[in-house]
C-alpha cells in the first residue's frame, strides 16, 4: 500500500515478523521488534534519514513511543512524523499504567509539555520538545466526539 501511496519513495518497513520474503526495488525490509529502544536504534542505524516516518505497526502505546524516541531524531529537517491507530491499542500488547500515545501526543499540542507516567520516558520526551515544531492529533473522521486517530508531528 504504502509504495503506491508514494510512488517515488523508497520505503524501509520495521517489523517482528519476518516480511523478508516481500521483495521491492523500493522497499527494504529491517526485522525489528518495538518492545526495545535498542532494536529500534540498531535498525535505525542502516537507514538515511527520513523526509515521512508513518508508524503503522502494533498500535501498542510503549511500542510507538519506543519507535518515536529513536527514529524522530534522525527525521529530517521539516520531516513528518505520523502515528496512525491511536483510537486502538491491543490489550495483549500494551503495557499497563502507560500513557497512550494519543494522550502524549494531545497534550503536547495543547501544552507544549510531553507529560508521561514513567519519569524515564518523560524525560525522553521533554529532550525532544525543542525539536517539534507543531503537533496535530485528528480524531476519527475528524468527528469531535470520536476518539483520536492519527498524531502527525512536525519537525523543526
Amino acid at each position: 500500500m504504502w509504495l503506491e501511496f508514494f510512488p517515488k519513495a523508497h520505503i524501509h518497513g520495521l517489523d517482528v515478523s519476518d516480511f523478508g520474503w516481500f521483495t521491492h526495488d523500493r522497499f527494504t525490509f529491517h526485522r525489528c521488534d518495538m518492545n526495545e529502544r535498542e532494536n529500534i536504534a540498531s535498525a535505525a542505524a542502516d537507514m538515511p534519514n527520513f523526509d515521512i516516518i508513518i508508524d503503522d505497526a502494533s498500535h501498542a502505546s510503549h511500542h510507538q513511543q519506543n519507535a518515536f524516541l529513536e527514529l524522530f531524531p534522525p527525521l529530517k529537517s521539516g520531516g513528518l512524523y505520523i502515528i496512525e491507530d491511536l483510537r486502538w491499542q491491543p490489550e495483549t500488547y500494551e503495557l499497563p499504567d502507560i500513557t497512550k500515545t494519543a494522550v502524549l501526543f494531545r497534550g503536547f499540542s495543547e501544552t507544549r509539555s510531553l507529560h508521561h507516567s514513567d519519569p524515564v520516558f518523560e524525560e525522553a520526551f521533554t529532550a525532544l520538545a525543542p525539536e517539534i515544531s507543531g503537533c496535530f492529533v485528528f480524531q476519527a473522521g475528524y468527528d469531535r466526539k470520536r476518539r483520536d486517530q492519527v498524531a502527525v508531528v512536525h519537525k523543526r
